[in-house]
């Protein structure tokens, strides 16, 4: 047998070595750059004060949407104009829905919407009230108003004669 001979110096090649050309430890070190810490992240304690936050403020303006916004102080209920009466009698759906607002508002509201113990209805802020809103004061009622429960088509005909009364 015949003894192999250690390899030269020359010999000894670290296959690695040629492959990355500089190696970690013989690369000069990089300069310090700034510390920059990592941005913040939201906790979930955080997360649901957030969505607790978010809630109620959305239930305060859906109540707040559905009643009308708040009522009027006295002194805007006196400033608020009125739409003129209208000329001719009411016709159509208005004209039916004549004798509901004489046995279920006038009483409180005036003949012709003027107001009395209750508010105008014939005031801008109500005339600008969409129907849905209107239908929903209807329905559930206001502190001293009670709540009145129609059909739909009598809601839509008691609409019908506010409109008419608001000169739309």
């Amino acid at each position: 047998m015949s003894e192999e001979e250690p390899p030269e110096a020359g010999d000894l090649r670290d296959p690695l070595a040629e492959a990355v050309p500089e190696r970690v430890a013989e690369s000069e070190p990089s300069p310090a750059e700034p510390f920059a810490p990592p941005p913040p992240r939201a906790t979930s304690a955080a997360l649901a004060l957030l969505g607790c936050v978010v809630l109620v403020l959305g239930v305060v303006a859906l109540l707040l949407v559905r009643s009308g916004g708040p009522p009027p102080t006295p002194e805007e209920r006196a400033r608020q104009p009125l739409n003129p009466l209208p000329k001719a009698p009411p016709t159509g759906l208005a004209a039916t829905g004549a004798p509901l607002y004489e046995a279920r508002c006038a009483s409180c509201h005036g003949a012709h919407a003027d107001g009395g113990a209750g508010p105008s209805l014939r005031a801008r802020r109500v005339a600008l009230s969409p129907d849905a809103v209107i239908a929903a004061v209807v329905a559930e009622g206001r502190p001293g108003m009670p709540a009145v429960t129609l059909s739909a088509e009598d809601e839509a005909r008691l609409i019908a004669y506010l409109r008419y009364l608001q000169g739309l």
